[in-house]
């Protein structure tokens, strides 16, 4: 559409105005003389920047401009319309010679509401320097409500000081917006006492305050001055009610949300949709659904937002039967509505009725599942072992190219590994590109699961090579690996890197493995000394492993002390009774065995049953021991004795001590291991599944020692593969039943019993009976415990349901910085960073811990800036001191951006407070400063590091080989090696690819061939990748196909890729058509494979392939990432796309962009028309879109806004196409400049005309 053009030259003489010759004539005042002028009439009819621009230079020719109040309409324009440009705005402003107050105040409060509120405070406090026009009222709110925006306290309070001073004390509009800025800032003591001390109060004052509270934890208080406002002759608004509703339901306060309900009523705004909507989610999370019910059906408006809040109403509650009427009435059942009903049964227990009820979403096709729907169904599969349905959910993610998140991925691995699928999760681990820490956990977990150590071992090495800082789960599960496979020492080794090493404290479920892990080798007493250096008592946790370990080495001293320290914390523990039972029976100690059964019988403790079950058709068929009621048992029973007849001739003997240990079963032998509930859902499964079908079957509880031998057996005489699952996560099913049987009986549960019960719930992601144990805690009067609830909150975060976490923090009289923390890392850890911002800026005592969660949470979840943005911050607001794992995480964000600024500050700071420089420190800055382009820099670290380990040396060879400083980096290697250095894989990476940047072939072949043979390093993806890279850009395609060939893995997209991008720097069509063909068969998606083919194909001049090619491509719906260029400038990123004029310095960019090109066609430059042609995208575009490339367009804005001597960084997304490689080049030569630029694979540096690639890239 094009921009309808104003009149604006038309004016008749009379409408003209004369600017004074000289400047010191200009008069400023407020006279509203030209008010009527044409000119600012048609202001306001503006609709767009270009419209407003028009005026203000028809206005500088006219000269009325010159006019105060023209000029400040002006600016009014530029910065307070939708439309408006507050960049434009303040460049007018900037050029009015004496601005008036009506100016200032129109900027002041333009930036106020934008996201830079700080230039409303640089603007303040150059209009009070400037002295020439003072601060009025109106004023004042627009710079409040910024110090509000920027959480300033200090700041504020300053400008506090003033208003006094300029006896605008009294003001209600400047009193308004300060109670608004002290409850922004959680100063709600000093709101109140503006409040208190205002002479006259409007309802904003009330409203503001009231919502202060009622946001600030201060429910009651809100309420109560709700009360007071309510005596005197001032009307609640909806605001008012909105917020007195949010403190009703914050403290879960029924009565008081009645009697609010009761004055929406008598105010008459009973009929607001909004309204009416808070007060369903008031009564629903009061548990009030009756009174939820009465409303919503008096309701004459219903939204989305109504229909959905009653239904998770009813899911919470657990009334499944209402809440599904409920959905079945809803007028448009979209996805969130599914979704809530699915997460409602699988986070309550119930995941059979969530596929069920996912099942139904199939078939009904009344809604399209989404990534939610996914994961919650995931979850349930894994908990049941349904991998049909699981493996259903893959095949559609595939089939609608659905994007496979970090989510999704976790959750597929997560449910292949539990359902007994380890190839199928390696699969999906193999196919997510930009691995998170949850995603490599989560493999490390199946790994460690089915009992592959090394290869979990092997996996966390490449984990670090990929730049991925692991986590307390990560070790969890790396730890537990170690214990499993028996691997000790490397375990230990770990353990002791946690906190040195990785910034991670060790805790208790880290030392439960470590404890697991020397029990089960026979180091019993280390891994008792261990459980006496815990820096915490230790758990439950700890003395089972312990004592698992006992029953192993039957070493009956050490099991009796453990059993008895497991009782103490958990008396209701049978599992600590039977292990103990056990190691007497096999010691042969009856009289103990006989002593400690009737123990068990007089406290009324009974072994929880064995339950398995298996899944054959997408159906499940459950079994306990002796069941008789499946309607194949004869049939099942039959095939029992017949394995039992086959495995007995090649030498089972059944293993009676398994019988005599076990407490409920005395009187029963062979006959009773037949029957034992994981043997009968084998037996199913060999008359149910055809041949080739693995059998998987989940059980509850450990397998037992003759159940392991005969499944064992069954496999070696039959082609089936037995899967069979126990769970690993201690007895908190346990727990659970004789917390209730403990109810049953007059003892009363104290605070220790709960602790012990909510510990159980939350091992075992047990939301239904944690909210059970929850109303239990209420219901003896313990509801005031710190250390419950935070508990509590601990329970509701981890089991993922944070509205319930929420309620019960907000009201929590007493709260620590426990009960803090825990709900931010619970915002963090659920992805809303939003809501865990404000919950972080609203903490009484802002720990380095809380800072580092929210810097580490945006630079690991793809939002670097923001993570820069926070921790300049904390830089500011000197509320916490930085430590490494700060420092750290923000050098990461640093080196994905390109911010040297913020990465050199850094430095200097470790410099200027003597901190000492890790490895991992030193690595960090290494990595920074190499991706930032300042090489020399990085050489300086790495040169400061005295006893440097693999990772340092690591780094800086991976620094050379990105400036393309091939030999420097072999010579680096050379010297780690004389430094006794053992290289790991990450490090052959780095060489591997130093020597393919810089065509060193005969070099790269020699170290890979020596990786395994003289290093004991088996090469992987990444180096056979790097390989064929280096082979196909010197030419070897042959050599390269032959390598591919050769590899003792399936090759995966990055070789195929490789290969395509060799092929087109030697225009070989048939290679790179088999090189493409692969690589989409492996990533459809991929749109780069189709680029690289299309630029092959127009370099030969086949067109009617290109064209085929691009259709092809259109008829998938793929499209070229589009490039973007950034540039950091005095501290602040500046990003370019293709053709960008949304710069506020855009025409200065194309001016210059315009000049540049006019002296490098001096010298020589042609421009390279075909790299337009190759672009899938730009067809009809030719030199105009190649000038318009978006790292020419930061270069000019480079060239414009820094110094001499200073040279420009750029940062591109993708590859750096020739045409800009070549202008690059020769605008180091005119300009005498310094450019680097960094894109995709590699740095460029170019100086007096060269590149740092010689021009192989």
């Amino acid at each position: 559409m094009t921009t309808p053009i104003i009149p604006i030259t038309s004016f008749s003489p009379q409408h003209r105005v004369s600017p004074p010759t000289p400047p010191t004539s200009i008069t400023v005042n407020n006279d509203r003389y030209f008010s009527t002028h044409p000119t600012i009439l048609l202001l306001n009819q503006c609709s767009n920047p270009k419209q407003l621009k028009q005026i203000h230079a028809q206005m500088l020719r006219n000269g009325l401009f010159f006019d105060p109040f023209s000029a400040s309409t002006l600016v009014s324009a530029f910065a307070l319309s939708d439309f408006g440009e507050i960049g434009y705005a303040h460049n007018v402003f900037d050029e009015i010679a004496k601005p008036n107050v009506y100016s200032w105040n129109v900027l002041i409060r333009a930036y106020a509401s934008s996201e830079e509120a700080i230039e409303s405070v640089l603007l303040f406090k150059r209009m009070i320097c400037g002295g020439e026009v003072l601060p009025n009222k109106f004023t004042f709110p627009f710079v409040i409500k910024a110090c509000a925006e920027m959480l300033d306290v200090r700041l504020g309070e300053v400008v506090h000081g003033m208003v006094v001073k300029m006896s605008l004390g009294s003001d209600v509009y400047v009193l308004n917006s300060l109670i608004h800025f002290y409850s922004s800032c959680g100063c709600l003591d000093l709101a109140y006492r503006v409040f208190v001390n205002m002479r006259v109060r409007d309802v904003v004052s009330w409203n503001s305050m009231i919502t202060g509270f009622a946001h600030g934890g201060c429910a009651d208080e809100a309420l109560e001055l709700f009360r007071e406002m309510q005596g005197g002759s001032l009307k609640p608004d909806k605001v008012t009610m909105m917020s007195v509703l949010t403190a009703c339901t914050k403290k879960l306060d029924l009565e008081n949300g009645r009697w609010v309900h009761s004055n929406i009523e008598w105010n008459g705004l009973g009929g607001s949709l909004k309204l009416n909507n808070a007060l369903l989610d008031m009564y629903t999370k009061c548990g009030s659904l009756e009174d939820a019910k009465t409303l919503f059906e008096k309701m004459r408006e219903k939204d989305i937002v109504s229909w959905t809040t009653m239904l998770v109403g009813y899911a919470k509650s657990g009334d499944y039967v209402t809440a599904r009427k409920h959905f079945d009435m809803m007028p448009s059942q979209d996805i969130a509505a599914w979704n809530a009903l699915i997460s409602a049964c699988e986070q309550n227990g119930n995941p059979k009725e969530a596929l069920a009820i996912f099942n139904e979403l199939k078939v009904s096709n009344k809604a399209v599942p989404d990534e939610v729907t996914l994961v919650s169904t995931l979850s349930a599969c894994a908990q049941v072992g349904a991998m049909d349905v699981g493996g259903w959910i893959h095949v559609y993610i595939k089939k609608h190219n659905l994007k496979l998140s970090c989510h999704l991925a976790t959750s597929l691995i997560d449910m292949y590994s539990k359902c007994g699928d380890l190839n199928k999760a390696l699969e999906v681990f193999s196919s997510v590109d930009n691995k998170d820490v949850f995603v490599w956990s989560a493999m490390i977990a199946g790994l460690a699961m089915h009992g592959h150590g090394r290869d979990a071992i092997d996996l966390f090495s490449k984990m670090q090579e990929s730049n991925i800082r692991p986590n307390g789960v990560t070790f969890t599960n790396l730890l537990s690996a170690c214990s499993h496979t028996g691997l000790v020492k490397e375990g230990q080794d770990f353990f002791k890197k946690m906190e040195p090493v990785y910034g991670i404290t060790p805790g208790i479920k880290h030392y439960a493995c470590m404890v697991d892990m020397l029990g089960r080798a026979g180091h019993l007493e280390e891994a008792i000394e261990l459980i006496k250096t815990m820096p915490m008592p230790p758990l439950a946790s700890v003395w089972g492993a312990l004592l698992g370990a006992c029953k192993l080495h039957l070493n009956e001293k050490v099991a009796e002390q453990a059993s008895a320290r497991l009782l103490e914390l958990e008396p209701w523990n049978h599992g600590a009774y039977v292990l103990l039972s056990n190691i007497y029976a096999k010691l042969e100690k009856w009289d103990k065995v006989a002593k400690l059964r009737k123990r068990m019988k007089d406290v009324g403790l009974k072994k929880e049953p064995g339950c398995s079950s298996i899944e054959v058709d997408g159906s499940f068929h459950e079994f306990i021991v002796g069941d008789n009621t499946h309607p194949q048992s004869k049939r099942i029973y039959s095939k029992l004795n017949e394995v039992f007849e086959k495995i007995k001739l090649i030498g089972y003997e059944p293993n009676r001590s398994q019988v005599l240990q076990c407490v409920e079963e005395e009187d029963m032998q062979e006959q009773a291991l037949h029957l034992h509930s994981e043997k009968l859902a084998v037996a199913f499964g060999l008359i149910s599944l055809k041949k080739g079908q693995p059998i998987r079957v989940m059980k509850n509880l450990r397998v037992c020692g003759d159940c392991h031998t005969v499944a064992k057996l069954i496999s070696k005489g039959t082609a089936h593969v037995k899967t069979i699952g126990s769970r690993n996560g201690g007895c908190a099913d346990e727990a659970l039943e004789l917390f209730r049987e403990m109810q049953g009986g007059s003892l009363k549960p104290d605070k220790v019993t709960m602790m012990s019960v909510l510990t159980a719930c939350t091992k075992k992601l047990d939301l239904e009976n944690g909210r059970w144990v929850h109303s239990n805690i209420e219901r003896n009067g313990l509801g005031g415990s710190l250390k419950l609830n935070n508990a509590l909150l601990d329970m509701y975060t981890k089991c993922g349901s944070l509205e319930d976490a929420k309620t019960l923090f907000e009201k929590m009289r007493e709260k620590d910085i426990v009960s803090w923390t825990t709900m931010l890392v619970g915002y963090a850890k659920s992805g809303d960073y939003v809501t865990a911002r404000k919950h972080f800026e609203m903490m009484p005592s802002q720990d380095i811990a809380a800072w580092n969660a929210l810097i580490s949470a945006c630079e690991q979840s793809g939002n670097p800036k923001e993570a820069l943005a926070i921790f300049n911050e904390l830089k500011v607001s000197n509320k916490a001191v930085p430590d490494e794992v700060t420092l750290v995480s923000t050098l990461s964000a640093c080196a994905q951006v390109g911010a040297m600024d913020v990465g050199g500050w850094i430095h200097l700071y470790i410099k200027k407070h003597n901190l000492k420089l890790s490895c991992h420190l030193a690595t960090s800055l290494i990595d920074m400063y190499s991706k930032c382009g300042d090489l020399n820099k990085a050489l300086e670290v790495f040169s400061s590091v005295d006893n440097k380990d693999v990772f340092v040396w690591s780094a800086m060879i991976a620094g050379l080989a990105m400036h393309g400083h091939g030999r420097d980096a072999i010579d680096l290697f050379r010297k780690m090696q004389e430094s006794n250095i053992r290289p790991n894989g990450v490090t052959f990476t780095n060489l591997l690819s130093a020597c393919s940047h810089t065509g060193l072939v005969k070099e790269g072949q020699e170290f890979f061939k020596r990786m395994e043979p003289v290093y004991g390093i088996i090469p992987g993806v990444k180096h056979y990748a790097c390989m064929v890279d280096m082979l196909g850009r010197a030419g070897h395609l042959e050599e390269a196909i032959e390598l591919i060939k050769t590899m003792p893995v399936a090759p995966l997209a990055s070789v195929w890729g490789a290969l395509l991008g060799a092929c087109k720097l030697h225009l070989n069509e048939e290679v790179a058509e088999q090189a493409s063909a692969r690589l989409l068969e492996l990533e459809p998606w991929n749109h780069g494979a189709y680029v690289l083919l299309s630029n092959i194909y127009a370099k030969l001049e086949k067109w009617d392939k290109v064209a085929k090619l691009r259709k092809r491509m259109k008829d998938v719906g793929l499209k070229k990432e589009p490039g973007c260029s950034s540039i950091e400038v005095d501290g602040s990123f500046h990003e370019f796309i293709v053709g960008d004029n949304t710069h506020p310095q855009s025409k200065k960019i194309y001016s210059k962009l315009n000049e540049l090109f006019e002296k490098i066609k001096l010298i020589g430059y042609e421009p390279n028309r075909s790299q337009v042609l190759q672009c899938v995208e730009e067809e009809d575009m030719q030199e105009q879109v190649l000038h318009l490339h978006s790292e020419k367009l930061a270069i000019a804005f480079g060239l414009i806004s820094l110094e001499k001597g200073q040279p420009i960084r750029v940062m591109k997304n993708l590859r750096v196409c020739g045409d800009c490689h070549t202008v690059a080049k020769l605008i180091s030569k005119v300009y005498d400049k310094e450019i680097l630029l960094r894109d995709r694979y590699r740095f460029h540096h170019f100086k007096a005309g060269d590149c740092s690639c010689n021009d192989y890239w």
